[in-house]
């Protein structure tokens, strides 16, 4: 008879522990890759180590609402842009118009605390005003890909 409080105890205690919180899905996002992080470009191999992505919002009309730009350092590896797109990296970090709306991509991400950002060092010849004015410092990491979308 005194077994049955202590094996009570022990079930509630294993079953308390054994389960976990169930945190929120993570938010599913629309993005167009439309530039770099120009201080991160590697021209001769066509490519930057941190992307600008315009971040969309499809409404129950069909319209596309741009949420935000931001920039991560971590875009996996699904896209292959164009020669030659990043070879004036010192005066714009966005593609030519003409690739502007080519790299769109469903992911989900989480923002990157102020104290885990990444900044590049970055040469004085590039000007990078437009990049800080569009992205405002925002940066993220995608924690999962979903595809292109075409």
């Amino acid at each position: 008879m005194r077994r049955l409080p202590l094996i009570f105890l022990l079930l509630i205690s294993l079953t308390l522990l054994s389960c976990k919180k169930s945190g929120k899905p993570p938010v599913v996002v629309i993005g167009t890759v439309i530039g770099f992080d120009q201080c991160s470009a590697d021209i001769e191999h066509d490519k930057a180590h941190g992307y600008a992505i315009k971040i969309d919002s499809i409404t129950t009309r069909g319209d596309t609402i741009t949420i935000d730009t931001v920039v991560t350092y971590n875009l996996p590896n699904i896209f292959e842009f164009a020669h030659g797109i990043f070879n004036y990296y010192q005066f714009d970090f966005l593609f030519p118009d003409s690739y502007r709306n080519k790299y769109r991509f469903e992911f989900s991400y989480t923002v990157v605390p102020d104290d885990k950002k990444n900044y590049p060092l970055c040469k004085a010849d590039i000007f990078l005003e437009p990049f800080e004015a569009a992205t405002k410092g925002k940066q993220i990491t995608i924690t999962n890909n979903y595809g292109i979308i075409p």
